[in-house]
């Protein structure tokens, strides 16, 4: 296991995206916390012409809502043991 120890001036430095790449355990954390935990609940969009969808015809104006929460907990996706938090 390789150890990366930074110091950094938090308060002059500038974080970016490129220095999560040199921590990817934190990354994976960051990224499992965000599917256990969601800050967005849900995302609704507007169909904006015909549309047909698993066999249902959507007309324009029809809103369409993506529970996000679910999304990330669906056991045919993640597993039976989708909610097992790791320590």
């Amino acid at each position: 296991m390789r150890h990366i120890v930074i110091y950094y001036d938090y308060y002059t430095y500038q974080y970016s995206r490129d220095d999560l790449k040199e921590l990817p355990y934190l990354t994976m954390c960051i990224k499992e916390s965000l599917r256990l935990t969601p800050t967005v609940p849900a995302a609704i969009r507007e169909v904006t012409k015909p549309l047909t969808l698993n066999g249902i015809q959507l007309e324009p104006g029809t809103q369409l809502e993506l529970n996000i929460w679910a999304l990330h907990h669906n056991r045919n996706v993640w597993g039976e043991d989708h909610m097992v938090h790791f320590s």
